[in-house]
């Protein structure tokens, strides 16, 4: 359990960083809800975005459109996935802006 909980934290971490780089005087929303089987956890901002290139690409290790090391979105794809959960990105429209979906499964 104690596993989980520090890669949910590393994971909301890098994620909220994130959205604090690319959102001046905005907003960043995380939100967690229970459907079915699996657990979303989302992290909504209303920064500058991303275009689709830059989304396919985001995950990367090394990828970068910030100037940062590439290595937050790629750790939480590696951790998302050891979980066994999905992860991905997408545009907020018409607000600028990207949500950052974490799905994993709900162990009860």
């Amino acid at each position: 359990v104690c596993g989980i909980r520090d890669s949910m934290l590393t994971m909301l971490y890098n994620l909220v960083i994130n959205a604090s780089r690319h959102t001046r005087g905005g907003r960043i929303l995380l939100l967690a809800e229970k459907q079915d089987r699996e657990v979303l956890i989302s992290v909504r901002d209303n920064g500058d975005g991303m275009v689709e290139e830059t989304i396919a690409h985001a995950f990367d290790r090394g990828f970068t459109k910030d100037g940062g090391h590439g290595l937050g979105l790629a750790l939480c794809l590696e951790l998302t996935e050891y979980h066994g959960g999905r992860i991905w990105i997408e545009p907020n429209d018409p607000e600028k802006g990207i949500t950052v979906f974490i799905a994993l499964p709900d162990r009860e």
